[in-house]
């Protein structure tokens, strides 16, 4: 969100959410039991350290993940 509308985002209200593994396990129950089984605040990880640059470098990650996994499928 720092990135793509930073006049949005307020900073002072960041606070580490889920600090635990995220294995396959966490994944799973994330998935089949949503947010709340994970973190009461719909937070995982710790946002304390976002930045505007470290969001656009996620966001580049995430497209270039997904774009992969959409080509893989179109092969098979």
């Amino acid at each position: 969100m720092l990135t793509i509308a930073e006049n949005l985002v307020e900073k002072k209200r960041f606070q580490p959410g889920y600090l635990g593994v995220l294995g396959e396990e966490e994944i799973e129950k994330l998935f089949k039991n949503g947010m709340p089984s994970l973190t009461k605040i719909g937070v995982i990880g710790d946002p304390t350290n976002a930045s505007k640059k470290r969001g656009k470098i996620y966001l580049e990650k995430i497209a270039e993940f997904l774009t992969d996994e959409i080509k893989k499928h179109k092969l098979a």
